[in-house]
């Protein structure tokens, strides 16, 4: 899963104030919420050759292009709050002919979704774990309180849900990874 934190055009305090700037997001949010387009990052990959030499070891053809990451739906209709389900659980994919792997993943996605969220956001993720085994969301890199960060030792048993809710401060713009925790 993916998660990009943009900045506001102005700061919260003022675009709760600011007419336009309320507007302004107010259609950049329904655009998002709307928008069956996927999402295609647009930097190069992190990494590149190693450093003895050799070449990397990639599934991928030279010159194949990456999927495109899907964007997890806000169901929330309030400005200023993204809500949404992660369901983590098991999938097969086929990433070499002739060949299946068994993936933990979000909501079946290999990677799992992209949550698209700005600063200033309230952000309620209800997690469903329909893994064999405890699990919790680690939100790497993001500012959020401690009991909201996937803490191993308040894990989410099989079968059960637990909702992670915490709100983005001014200054956490970023992009930022998160694997199933177990």
């Amino acid at each position: 899963m993916i998660v990009d934190v943009s900045s506001c055009s102005e700061p919260p305090e003022a675009s709760r104030f600011s007419p336009a700037a309320a507007a302004e997001r107010e259609a950049v949010e329904r655009l998002r919420r709307d928008s069956t387009a996927p999402y295609k990052p647009t930097g190069k990959p992190a990494g590149g050759e190693p450093s003895d030499g050799t070449p990397p070891v990639s599934p991928l053809t030279a010159g194949q292009p990456l999927a495109d990451l899907v964007r997890l739906a806000n169901n929330s209709a309030t400005p200023g709050v993204f809500a949404a389900t992660l369901t983590a659980q098991r999938a097969s994919k086929s990433m070499l002919p002739g060949a299946s792997t068994e993936f933990w993943t979000y909501n079946g996605l290999v990677p799992g979704p992209l949550i698209d969220v700005f600063e200033g956001d309230t952000v309620r993720i209800r997690l469903e774990n329909r893994l064999s085994q405890e699990t919790t969301v680690h939100w790497h890199g993001l500012p959020v309180p401690p009991e909201q960060d996937g803490n191993p030792m308040d894990p989410v048993v099989p079968g059960a849900t637990r909702l992670y809710e915490f709100t983005l401060p001014v200054g956490s713009a970023g992009t930022t990874g998160t694997p199933p925790s177990a």
